[in-house]
């Protein structure tokens, strides 16, 4: 799966020429009851320079590092290092991403460690609900038989047919 192509996950974000060919789709994963985050990124965000911020020597980070190839093939210090300045904007932007990426990460884990710990309490509450204690199940057991025996032998000493009884 393509990671900066939006929705179109089975597409490259760009083609050879450096022209977007992604959408800006936004996928979110639920992290909790009414909770959901946004996973992913469109390349535009991180390798164009957003329209409203765009000046007339604007230039995309793909077609950056073609002048700056052709100006170091020419040895053109000037171009090199207006080149430089420009990609030095795209790894600050870059660098930004890095940072919300890092708060996506700590917010799913988080999330993660949430739900773990709430299937652990689940988990206990469902042993409470249903398990046997063993020892006590034992004991009553034990205790039931006991008096089971004791009912018995009464009973049996009670209903014995005596010769004296059988006489009368």
């Amino acid at each position: 799966k393509y990671v900066f192509s939006g929705f179109r996950t089975n597409a490259p974000a760009f083609d050879r020429d450096g022209i977007f060919l992604g959408d800006d789709g936004e996928i979110f994963l639920q992290t909790g009851e009414g909770k959901s985050q946004r996973i992913n990124f469109s390349g535009r965000d991180i390798f164009e320079v957003p329209t409203g911020e765009r000046a007339d020597d604007t230039i995309q980070l793909i077609d950056t590092h073609s002048i700056l190839k052709r100006g170091m093939e020419q040895n053109d210090k000037e171009t090199i290092q207006q080149t430089l300045g420009r990609i030095d904007k795209f790894i600050d932007k870059a660098a930004s991403m890095q940072a919300s990426v890092g708060a996506i990460s700590n917010t799913l884990n988080e999330a993660g460690k949430q739900i773990d710990l709430k299937e652990d309490l689940e988990k206990e509450q469902l042993a409470v609900i249903e398990d046997v204690d063993m020892f006590t199940a034992s004991s009553d057991f034990k205790r039931s038989e006991q008096v089971l025996q004791s009912v018995l032998l009464t009973s049996a000493k009670m209903l014995q047919p005596s010769l004296f009884n059988f006489l009368q």
